[in-house]
């Protein structure tokens, strides 16, 4: 990784990401949320509903995370 200004990373864990790289997660992260949600109920068998939701939950529990 580059040395990079403090300003200018987000620090998660071990990992240091720059804004940009930050910022493009937390929307793909959103966009999939909303995509996985608009899918709700329009499953025909509840194992894949299953899988959605769980899905959803991993999104969401991803998102606390980059949150931070």
């Amino acid at each position: 990784m580059k040395n990079l200004p403090e300003e200018l990373t987000v620090h998660i864990g071990a990992t240091t990401l720059t804004n940009t790289e930050h910022n493009v997660l937390k929307v793909a992260l959103d966009h999939m949320y909303e995509h996985l949600n608009d899918m709700r109920g329009d499953l025909d068998d509840h194992d894949d509903e299953v899988t959605n939701i769980n899905r959803l939950k991993d999104v969401e529990s991803l998102q606390e995370l980059f949150r931070l």
